[in-house]
């Protein structure tokens, strides 16, 4: 009987001890799994589910790892919606701009904000000099802008690259990068070791690309290669916006130009007004028949004009004394 009772006893401790068991590894599972639906819901791990993870995190074991992974995924997730977050920010600010000028300094505003840098540039295609040159710039010096120039040809340098092949080119360490050989005492001189060059696809625009500097070598990620690669095609809509505008601002200024010119050559006089009434143009020949001056008629209101047209009128069609 007393084989019996221990047989019994022992069987009773293995049991709890396996239900004991079999209830951690349900909380562990079950702390696991959800923060894996609060990472696929919402993107970051509820700080209800954070605390037994948290117990996970430091255990030598797969729930370790498990937890550790989880972490992980959440940091890279949080880190893509920042930058999500930055490139759209980038994408309104730059785009809200169709002046080239306007538009190069936003680009280069953004620039230093998303990738945290101080020094940057944008080359664009110098058609007469068939080079490209720098057209707006930060942080770098007026001798450098000023002398700096970019063979299309080139088979080193970093910009041409990037051009050629579509895609962002980068120089982790210009002291050790063999094909940056002939451009190593330049960036000595001005003090960078890192180039990232970042090409600018623009069809009615100058070709050009976005180059970014850093004064100690680094070595950009897949995923910031392809923020760099983002960036520069939300940049390049903002040029291509901008020469279809400045395009058509001069297709427009042409055009007025010569309608004008057909205007004023004109012997009958013409006056064009407003819906409130004022006067935005007139041809001389109706300057001369109402007695005023160009000067003195466009900005007037019509009621002057027809004014000064009935006395004319009435001054030629009065018998002489």
């Amino acid at each position: 009987s007393m084989g019996l009772f221990i047989a019994v006893i022992g069987g009773l401790v293995i049991y709890l001890l396996w239900r004991k068991r079999d209830r951690t590894f349900r909380l562990r599972m079950r702390s696991l799994i959800e923060a894996g639906q609060d990472l696929r819901w919402r993107g970051e791990i509820r700080s209800s589910h954070r605390k037994g993870l948290n117990v996970l995190v430091g255990r030598d074991d797969q729930y370790g790892e498990l937890a550790q992974a989880l972490i992980g995924t959440e940091g890279q997730i949080q880190q893509r919606l920042s930058r999500l977050d930055a490139l759209l920010e980038a994408s309104r600010s730059v785009g809200s701009s169709l002046v080239e000028t306007s538009v190069l300094s936003r680009i280069l505003e953004q620039v230093q904000e998303v990738f945290a840098v101080e020094r940057c540039a944008v080359i664009a295609y110098d058609e007469r000099a068939g080079v490209f040159r720098v057209e707006a710039s930060r942080g770098m010096s007026s001798e450098f802008v000023d002398k700096v120039r970019v063979d299309p040809q080139s088979r080193n340098s970093p910009s041409a690259r990037a051009l050629r092949t579509g895609e962002p080119v980068q120089v982790a360490d210009t002291h050790t990068d063999l094909a940056f050989t002939e451009f190593r005492a330049r960036a000595d001189r001005e003090g960078y070791r890192y180039v990232l060059a970042i090409p600018l696809r623009t069809v009615p625009a100058r070709p050009a690309a976005l180059v970014i500097q850093k004064a100690e070598p680094y070595l950009a990620s897949f995923s910031e290669l392809e923020l760099a690669a983002a960036f520069g095609r939300y940049v390049s809509s903002a040029m291509e916006n901008a020469a279809l505008f400045a395009q058509t601002d001069k297709q427009l200024a042409e055009t007025r130009r010569r309608l004008e010119a057909v205007m004023g050559s004109l012997d009958d006089g013409l006056v064009l007004t407003g819906l409130g009434g004022t006067v935005y143009y007139a041809n001389s020949a109706a300057a001369t028949f109402v007695g005023l001056s160009l000067e003195e008629i466009v900005g007037s209101s019509e009621d002057l004009v027809l004014d000064r047209l009935a006395a004319r009128t009435r001054s030629q069609n009065s018998p002489s004394a």
